[in-house]
């Protein structure tokens, strides 16, 4: 059963449209399938999926079929990862920001609990 949310996101749309750049960079490189087959450990029937912009194929199958073809760069590129962005945070321009702290979490003891623990 499909997740009415996930379907929202466009995902058959998107993963379809990757599938196809996948796919045509394979075949401007001049790989075949059965060459990317036994170059990455994949199965055929696994490339064919990723092309086809099957949602279960997992993250490591595409990376493989993308190193393949010389494209893994781009994986990062769709992270969001950049020289721009790894700068500024080398740089401490960027930093993570940090959890707040919540009230009611310590607990101040008085003199007299303070002895009754030290004894």
């Amino acid at each position: 059963m499909k997740s009415k949310e996930t379907d929202n996101w466009g995902q058959k749309e998107i993963l379809a449209e990757m599938g196809k750049q996948i796919r045509l960079k394979r075949y401007l490189s001049n790989i075949s399938i059965s060459f990317a087959a036994f170059n990455t450990g994949l199965s055929r029937s696994t490339i064919h999926r990723i092309e086809n912009g099957d949602p279960g194929v997992s993250i490591g199958a595409i990376y493989k079929l993308l190193v393949q073809i010389g494209e893994e760069k781009n994986l990062l590129n769709l992270a969001g990862v950049n020289e721009i962005v790894e700068a500024l945070v080398e740089n401490k321009v960027l930093r993570r920001p940090r959890a707040k702290k919540k009230p009611g979490r310590t607990i101040e003891l008085g003199q007299s609990h303070m002895k009754e623990l030290m004894t």
